[in-house]
């Protein structure tokens, strides 16, 4: 069978106010605004009416917050008041209300119908039978008048349509648990397209959830793992979700007791949840993801663009790039294994922390120096402006340029190891060094 469920709302606007329905304040206070929607405590409409014994009955006005009782001829007062808005308020009718005017009570008076409440037939709700089901098992929903039910509703709105009952009497109501049913009380529902009658149940169905043995505690994990789960039911789960809330595929086992999936690249720490169609998250882990470990740089200091450095350590097979200090771009490993990647370093690079990065988001800093250019002479000394100048020293092939006194700056052309000349710009002033 094809089942239609539909996600039930319910919608108060203008068209709600009943014809023919009136209302008076017995409290002359003039704090009081009886104006619709403005101000003081004002009632406009109640609804259902007719409404069924054990029935929700619905209040709309403006300060309807400040009731603090309603009164039902043979009922006494009903103070366990439902608070939607300042604007609306619900109560449950009782099975011994008789029909009459019906009293709104609050601090400063009270606010009393000149329309009398009446009543539907007795529709009740004897019991639920079973109790507990899974998704897509039948119930048996017994009582009286069901035959006037043309809609069941499961907790978070999810309603079942009469041309969905598999059976349907006076005496009960046969229907099929939606995938989407959470647990909680049933509604039953005349539908009407107004204010339609909700009758709850009192007790409440348990819609089975896809429960696991344990929460897996998956310290130290990598991507590629294969990570099964064991419980009951497990068939009901529609998504396997990772920390990041990126789904994975998953296979469950024909009897529904094991749950298998793979952890993906970028899979990082978190709680690992399983979510069945009801929307409700059931946790299946929490993990730590294993990271690079005990990272040594060879070598770490006198480093210099083009030169290849190793980085040794665990798990290095989960670095995806590095970074290194004034560079802009990461660079990728040019070999790379579970416990060594080499590295060409590039132009610009300087002294400070090398940033390992990881598809799951976690990094690892390791510590380098570059190589320091020293110049130790100056040739000849004073130097002429726009002069030849000769600078000798180590470490002075990767030397780019030079600039003096912070005021001109003059591209160095094929430096060797010991020395590069350029010439002293003429504009620069006198004495500058």
């Amino acid at each position: 069978m094809n089942f239609k469920y539909k996600f039930s709302a319910l919608l108060m606007a203008g068209a709600l106010m009943l014809s023919g329905v009136t209302f008076t304040s017995c409290d002359d206070d003039n704090d009081l605004n009886t104006n619709q929607y403005v101000g003081g405590v004002s009632l406009n409409v109640f609804g259902p009416c007719p409404v069924a014994r054990g029935g929700e009955l619905r209040f709309l006005g403006s300060g309807l917050k400040q009731i603090q009782a309603v009164l039902i001829p043979g009922s006494g007062e009903i103070t366990d008041i439902k608070i939607i808005s300042d604007n609306e308020i619900r109560i449950i009718v009782p099975q011994d209300a008789e029909p009459g005017l019906v009293t709104l009570k609050h601090a400063k008076g009270s606010i009393t119908t000149k329309t009398p409440i009446s009543f539907t037939e007795p529709i009740s709700i004897e019991s639920i039978s079973p109790l507990e089901a899974r998704p897509g098992d039948e119930i048996t929903i017994a009582g009286d008048y069901l035959n006037l039910i043309h809609e069941v509703i499961f907790s978070k709105d999810v309603a079942v349509s009469e041309d969905d009952f598999l059976a349907q009497s006076r005496s009960e109501i046969k229907l099929v648990v939606p995938a989407e049913a959470q647990s909680g009380k049933i509604i039953l529902s005349d539908a009407a397209e107004e204010m339609p009658n909700w009758i709850y149940s009192d007790e409440e169905l348990t819609v089975v959830l896809p429960a696991v043995e344990k929460v897996l505690d998956l310290t130290d994990v990598k991507p590629g793992n294969t990570v099964t789960v064991t419980g009951t039911d497990l068939s009901l789960a529609t998504r396997i979700v990772m920390p990041n809330g990126d789904d994975v595929e998953f296979t469950v086992n024909d009897e529904g007791t094991e749950l298998t999936f793979v952890l993906p690249a970028n899979v990082s720490d978190g709680t690992i949840r399983m979510i069945p169609a009801s929307g409700v998250e059931v946790a299946v882990a929490t993990i730590g993801v294993a990271v690079p470990e005990d990272v040594v740089a060879e070598p770490a200091a006198d480093i210099w663009a083009g030169d290849v450095i190793k980085l040794k350590g665990l798990n290095m097979e989960l670095i995806t790039d590095v970074l290194f200090p004034n560079v802009e771009d990461a660079v990728a490993p040019e070999t790379q294994s579970a416990t060594e990647i080499t590295l060409v370093v590039p132009a610009g690079a300087r002294s400070g922390n090398l940033v390992l990065n990881t598809a799951s988001g976690a990094t690892v800093e390791v510590e380098v120096s570059t190589l320091k250019p020293e110049a130790v002479g100056f040739d000849p000394v004073p130097a002429a402006l726009a002069g030849t100048l000769t600078v000798k020293g180590r470490n002075l092939q990767n030397v780019a340029s030079i600039t003096f006194a912070s005021a001109a700056t003059v591209e160095v052309k094929n430096p060797t190891a010991t020395e590069f000349s350029v010439i002293v710009p003429a504009t620069l002033a006198a004495g500058a060094n």
